[in-house]
């Protein structure tokens, strides 16, 4: 276990609160370089400098999240984590309901 920071006003912020949360990871690879469409939203802290990008979305998507660590490792004893799930069913299910609007 470790800490993220959560950048304010971001879209994983709104789901998962911002500031710090305590999450897992069992890195042996993490993100470089974002593509350019990407935001990074969240980094691990680190004592000295920012840490690694240990989340990412795509601004202007509905839900276009990414994050470095095993929500689905975590939702029955973090609320946050559970939250992450029930944001991208929620998304899934009005995109459905758009859809079915337009068809």
């Amino acid at each position: 276990m470790h800490e993220v920071m959560i950048a304010p006003g971001s879209r994983l912020a709104e789901i998962l609160g911002d500031g710090r949360l305590g999450v897992n990871t069992f890195h042996h690879q993490v993100i470089d370089r974002p593509a350019p469409r990407f935001a990074v939203v969240a980094r691990s802290v680190e004592r000295q400098g920012s840490g690694a990008i240990e989340g990412v979305e795509v601004p202007g998507r509905t839900f276009a999240v990414g994050v470095q660590w095993h929500p689905e490792r975590m939702w029955r004893r973090v609320p946050a984590c559970a939250r992450l799930f029930s944001a991208l069913v929620e998304a899934a299910s009005r995109k459905r309901v758009a859809r079915k609007r337009v068809g």
